[in-house]
């Protein structure tokens, strides 16, 4: 999807996909346009779920049979199955909807995600994180980007790790927003990006400090010392356990 974003489509390719779906009957339309919010591949069950108002499985199921034929999309693995046949025509269906319209199919995505695979939520942290993180529940963006920004970290996918946690972290109120900050620095340490580790630790103690919050102030001080050990600054190493 970012790889996507970063491709300027000449606007005779867009115009062209987009007069496609503009033209098709409204049912067809709809289909398509909630199945480009799934993701590049989907099936009926799902596009049901999520937006009952496109009918029985069996209407959708018409719908997509006729979005093939146009060769729209492609089948996947089953009859119930499918997936965009190229991925500029996902691109271009889904940037074609209304923000707020968008927003709350990202929204009802993750929220079937979280209800039809209870069992495998931390196998569909990216997945949920990036759905919730598109749409406007503001509570659910906190839980999920730390949780996959934690995994993330966990599992030494460095940048993954920064990239969701520092897009959590203003969704944060102060005593979770420090504990997050603080972790965005240690794993920038890891990455032997000393300088913004500093940074980040450093605006971690003040939110610390704000808010008085010893053991947080504690704790950043030990990790600035641990820094500054690393980095052969043993003075400053030696003020900061003190």
């Amino acid at each position: 999807s970012n790889a996507l974003a970063a491709i300027e489509l000449p606007e005779s390719l867009h115009s062209l996909i987009l007069s496609r779906v503009d033209t098709l009957p409204e049912a067809p339309r709809r289909t398509i346009k909630v199945a480009s919010v799934i993701g590049r591949a989907f099936d009926v069950p799902t596009l049901v779920r999520v937006y009952p108002e496109l009918g029985s499985e069996q209407e959708v199921g018409s719908h997509l049979r006729r979005l093939r034929t146009l060769d729209l999309v492609a089948a996947d693995r089953g009859d119930d199955s499918y997936l965009f046949k190229h991925a500029v025509t996902q691109e271009v269906t889904y940037e074609s909807m209304p923000f707020s319209f968008r927003a709350m199919l990202h929204e009802r995505v993750a929220d079937d995600l979280e209800t039809t695979q209870p069992g495998a939520i931390d196998l569909n942290l990216d997945l949920l994180a990036s759905h919730y993180w598109l749409s406007e529940n503001t509570e659910k963006k906190r839980v999920y980007l730390v949780r996959a920004g934690e995994a993330a970290k966990a599992n030494y996918a460095n940048d993954t790790a920064i990239d969701y946690l520092e897009r959590a972290a203003p969704l944060l109120d102060t005593p979770e927003r420090w504990r997050v900050w603080r972790e965005v620095g240690e794993v920038r340490a890891v990455l032997g990006d000393w300088p913004a580790a500093e940074t980040t630790f450093r605006e971690a103690l003040e939110l610390a400090e704000a808010h008085e919050r010893p053991s947080a102030i504690a704790w950043t001080q030990t990790s600035l010392a641990d820094l500054s050990r690393k980095r052969g600054d043993l003075d400053d190493a030696s003020r900061w356990a003190e």
